[in-house]
């Protein structure tokens, strides 16, 4: 049986969900999240300690242990230690459902052999910039990285190592918090115009870096570019030489104001 202190603290979290405007089923919650620390043979901590963190746990309202064991699961699977695992599990147990989608998928993409084959703590660091850190639209935030991470290691692309996918990739999704649509398909996009005869025909390096630029002013920041610059370089409009219709095109690209999207947001 538990002893007074837990009960107490039980009813309280009980008492509490009353003055909501939503259900929280508070003791389920409890329950799911100490059976889960007992049984689990990556876990099981001394019984006060598993009754201390469930009810922690239980505090993040309906759905914060099934939360709490997707995160503690991927990341004790992945050679975190009980005590890691269950520290940054119980933040993603209070806070919503997308933040932990995004973080288990951009986790998982990270850590998979056969994918990146990052380190703990480079795809920790990924995942947590891109779900917890990330105050954008998380469901974009886990197609994105996904459709980045494939196309830099795919060699017919870029080709890159796969450390530097990780990081690369997840600097381009960062460029998206502040726009309602994803980012990855203006990037590729970009990039392919820029290295491209059609387009500027820059060096890769070139055309990843101006890419990346062009990522961070929006969607529309790729077909205002290419305009300009074909506008720029005609004879019958600015007649400028290529260098010079770069500059321009990247001027006039910067144009768009940002306008940071209010739907869609995982504290909403």
């Amino acid at each position: 049986m538990m002893n007074k202190q837990i009960m107490a603290c039980v009813l309280t979290l009980i008492f509490t969900q009353s003055s909501q405007a939503t259900p929280c089923q508070t003791t389920r919650e409890f329950i799911t999240a100490l059976e889960f620390l007992r049984s689990d043979s990556d876990f099981k901590p001394p019984e006060a300690e598993a009754r201390d963190l469930a009810l922690k746990v239980a505090e993040g309202c309906s759905g914060s242990a099934r939360r709490f064991i997707r995160v503690a699961k991927a990341l004790s699977s992945a050679g975190s230690t009980r005590k890691d695992a269950s520290r940054i599990a119980l933040k993603f147990s209070k806070g919503s459902d997308a933040e932990t989608d995004a973080f288990s998928s951009v986790f998982r993409k990270s850590i998979a052999e056969d994918s990146l084959d990052l380190d703990l703590d480079s795809a920790l660091k990924i995942a947590l910039s891109l779900s917890k850190g990330f105050s954008g639209n998380l469901t974009k935030v886990r197609d994105d990285y996904e459709k980045l991470v494939d196309y830099c290691s795919n060699s017919t692309n870029l080709g890159l190592p796969r450390a530097q996918c990780g990081s690369f990739a997840a600097r381009i999704v960062s460029a998206s918090e502040k726009w309602e649509d994803g980012v990855a398909l203006p990037f590729i996009t970009s990039f392919e115009y820029l290295k491209s005869e059609k387009g500027p025909a820059l060096i890769m390096a070139d055309a990843l870096r101006l890419a990346e630029d062009l990522s961070k002013q929006g969607p529309s920041a790729h077909e205002n570019f290419a305009q300009a610059y074909q506008y720029a370089l005609s004879s019958s409009g600015l007649g400028l030489t290529r260098d010079e219709a770069i500059k321009f095109a990247r001027k006039i690209s910067k144009t768009a104001e940002p306008k940071k999207s209010q739907e869609n947001k995982s504290s909403h």
